[in-house]
């Protein structure tokens, strides 16, 4: 489905612009990718040591093609949130104060276990409500 996406965003883009009376050869740019590129990579490698530079390397193939979540667990993770969300619409987000200081103990999230042992997204998910419990504004917001 990715790709199916790509392709109609690509062809809407150019669809669109050449509409318009666009000349595409504008549109290709291949120094500027350098320039931009070319400047990133080398403010990276100025940055790090030759450790962090394989580890990053190694951390960057491993998130594209090697992914350690399955399809089960973000599906489950979209159902927990949706629980969270119809419980916070019907009896307010301060019922669930208990259960995002203790998710190991919270009968939502024992319901997806998949989810439950991933520590860090549990945390930052239950960080993310807690804030909305008590009320203040996400940062990103």
């Amino acid at each position: 489905m990715p790709t199916i996406g790509c392709l109609i965003v690509i062809g809407s883009v150019i669809g669109g612009y050449t509409w318009h009376g666009g000349n595409l050869a504008l549109l290709w740019q291949p120094s500027e990718l350098l320039i931009i590129g070319g400047s990133g990579v080398g403010a990276f490698v100025i940055m790090n040591d030759w450790h962090n530079l394989k580890e990053a390397l190694h951390a960057s193939f491993k998130g594209f093609f090697h992914s350690s979540t399955s399809k089960a667990e973000y599906l489950d993770t979209l159902l927990l949130m949706n629980d969270i969300l119809k419980i916070i619409k019907k009896v307010g987000a301060l019922k669930l104060e208990a259960d995002m200081d203790k998710p190991e103990d919270s009968e939502i999230f024992k319901k997806y276990p998949r989810v439950l042992k991933k520590k860090i997204p549990v945390l930052f998910l239950c960080d993310s409500f807690r804030l909305l419990i008590s009320g203040q504004s996400i940062p990103s917001h």
